[in-house]
């Protein structure tokens, strides 16, 4: 019952409707954004991305990019806080969440990608051999090396590229000595790091401001297992998002940030990110069509976004 024929779109959204009203899924939305605020050293924008990472996905291709995919990579990771906790917390709202620790030594030591052992006549697995739908968190607090200068040996950058492959192609490498067969995978990456990531693959790069966080009674069992339902229906739905009434304003907040962040690389990959960040932010409000309000929200995300990474004197 569970197979993609069943859960069509028309089921997804008839349940979705059914089961939660506007007020519920408000109520629930705001008990997730809660609950990864506390991991996130209070920064309320932050939870907003990392939920709205938690369910997208890729429901279309135009010619080799896919649409509805992005990453994320949150630096000026505080010292003292724990990736843990966020790494708990998402796993609540996830059925599948696995949390890699990369250092210099991991990617060169570590079996990342599976590799044929022609001896045994065998594949050995790798660490990215993962179920689909996966959200996968890049762990990078703990890197001794500069970002700059990592230190890689052959086969740390055989690491790193397959890192890349799975995050921005969607495949899995599989390495069969003198050639690679790409198995495709769709997963969601998410990046945690003190600097910009050293893998440089994600295509949003927002840096953490620690903010007070008010104090927010545990939620229940039953609101926890009503989120991973809600969350689950999103992330299943393939449709693409309905544009119609915000494409005005959308070209001109393009044009406008563009105007106020001209050292900053804003150009066709930045419509298709917002496109697809859009998308999920519009899903989670339990809305099918993107309003004019809606979008206004998603852009200031967006400017306040690119002034910390203009303070920071990284890319967007």
């Amino acid at each position: 019952p569970f197979s993609p024929r069943w859960l069509s779109e028309g089921r997804l959204v008839c349940t979705l409707h059914r089961r939660f009203v506007p007020s519920v899924v408000l109520q629930l939305r705001t008990l997730a954004i809660k609950s990864l605020q506390k991991c996130l050293a209070g920064d309320e924008i932050a939870a907003e991305y990392v939920l709205a990472l938690l369910v997208a996905r890729v429901y279309g291709h135009n010619g080799n990019r896919f649409l509805g995919r992005w990453s994320l990579n949150i630096s000026q990771w505080p010292e003292g806080l724990s990736v843990s906790l966020l790494v708990e917390a998402i796993s609540n709202l996830l059925p599948r969440v696995v949390h890699f620790t990369v250092t210099p030594h991991s990617l060169c030591t570590m079996p990342w990608k599976p590799q044929k052992d022609f001896e045994a006549n065998r594949v050995q697995s790798g660490q990215l051999q993962l179920a689909p739908g996966t959200l996968v968190i890049f762990d990078e607090t703990t890197m001794e090396a500069e970002a700059g200068s990592p230190g890689l040996d052959e086969s740390g950058r055989r690491a790193m590229r397959a890192i890349q492959a799975l995050d921005s192609e969607q495949m899995l490498l599989i390495d069969f000595d003198r050639y690679e067969v790409q198995i495709p995978l769709e997963v969601n990456c998410l990046y945690i790091s003190k600097s910009p990531s050293i893998l440089r693959s994600a295509d949003i790069q927002l840096p953490l401001r620690p903010q007070s966080c008010p104090v927010v009674p545990e939620p229940s069992t039953g609101s926890i297992e009503a989120v991973r339902l809600l969350l689950g229906i999103i992330a299943h739905r393939t449709q693409p998002l309905r544009l119609q009434q915000i494409m005005g304003a959308f070209s001109q907040d393009f044009a406008h940030l563009r105007d106020e962040f001209r050292d900053m690389d804003l150009g066709q990959e930045t419509l298709h990110v917002w496109v697809a960040l859009a998308r999920a932010c519009c899903y989670t409000h339990g809305e099918d069509e993107m309003t004019l309000q809606r979008w206004r929200m998603v852009s200031l995300f967006e400017r306040e976004r690119c002034k910390r990474c203009t303070c920071e004197g990284t890319l967007p």
